[in-house]
């Protein structure tokens, strides 16, 4: 069983974006051990694969109904301005 310690501070990298390679040297810096460390990982990275997502790799789905939303009222703006400068346009003629 992998020490909490270990899987706490990899998830925690990993949530700052932290590369793999450089978590890797800083535990085995403070005198983990190797198979400690990559076993950590690999309960990490079985847990994402499993869709847990413990360390935030995915967007919120919040996220992208935000992006959505705000994508639609920019078509909206545009669409409408679009037809207003069309219909002005037309009744100047």
């Amino acid at each position: 069983m992998v020490n909490q310690q270990l899987l706490d501070y990899i998830k925690q990298q990993t949530q700052q974006g932290i590369p793999k390679e450089t978590i890797s040297s800083i535990l085995l810096s403070q005198g983990w051990q190797p198979q400690d460390v990559e076993e950590g990982f690999n309960v990490i990275g079985s847990s994402v694969s499993a869709g847990q997502n413990p360390v935030g790799l995915v967007k919120p789905v919040k996220t992208m109904w935000k992006i959505i939303a705000i994508s639609l009222v920019g078509v909206v703006i545009v669409g409408g301005g679009i037809y207003f400068a069309t219909q002005n346009f037309l009744n100047l003629m």
